[in-house]
């Protein structure tokens, strides 16, 4: 069986779309008080927590 070529979006979507989330919760971090540091903790995190669900699931 050969295996299915993959596009640039099906490799690199994910985490790109990891990155910026994370990358946004940072400047919001730095810029914006109150109710938006929970919001920006929460997508800071989002890396450790996609490598916890991608370890968790081998």
């Amino acid at each position: 069986m050969t295996p299915q070529k993959k596009t640039l979006r099906q490799i690199f979507g994910i985490p790109v779309t990891v990155l910026v989330i994370s990358l946004a919760g940072l400047v919001i971090a730095l810029l914006l008080d109150g109710l938006a540091d929970i919001a920006a903790a929460a997508a800071a995190a989002l890396p450790i927590a996609v490598i916890i669900w991608a370890l968790s699931t081998r």
